[in-house]
């Protein structure tokens, strides 16, 4: 079954988009965020050294076999509903694509913290300079001109589509 309305292929498109996205994502968060601050944390925390020769490699296989998993419940979930040819579940998969996620990592991430014990990394400070500045330090003409011509040209086309309705 394939899709017939312009609206089934917006659906079709908006999931392609999640897909492209959870695939240019996927190496990020399979392989760099556990060592996100360093070779000295796993996900934000403080491990000792040799971690990960030993009692690491445990938990970065757990890790890793979470990632999996919850990507191959959205590749299932996506194949049932794009076969059962029910387009308008495709919203619905894509808010749950990201409640998975968000409750996978999420919940692994506070595991991982109450198990090996919650050191978070101290994040360097910054200074910011308290020297005044004047209302030209934050402004850009031509990025304000473009904006308001931006806005002009939507006004005109509103009004115009307006007085032709």
């Amino acid at each position: 079954m394939s899709p017939r309305t312009s609206g089934e292929w917006l659906l079709l498109f908006v999931t392609a988009l999640v897909v492209l996205l959870r695939i240019v994502t996927f190496k990020r968060t399979f392989g760099h965020s556990p060592l996100n601050h360093g070779p000295g944390f796993f996900l934000g925390v403080e491990v000792s050294p040799g971690f990960y020769e030993g009692e690491g490699a445990g938990w970065l296989k757990r890790y890793h076999t979470a990632c999996l998993a919850e990507l191959s419940i959205q590749a299932l979930a996506l194949l049932a509903v794009l076969v059962s040819g029910r387009w308008f579940l495709l919203p619905l998969w894509a808010g749950g694509t990201a409640i998975l996620v968000a409750a996978t990592f999420l919940g692994f991430a506070s595991y991982t913290r109450c198990t090996l014990g919650a050191k978070p990394p101290v994040r360097p400070s910054f200074a910011i300079p308290l020297e005044p500045r004047r209302l030209r330090d934050y402004i850009s003409w031509p990025a304000e001109t473009l904006i308001a011509a931006m806005y002009e040209l939507c006004t005109a086309l509103a009004s115009l589509s307006a007085s032709g309705s």
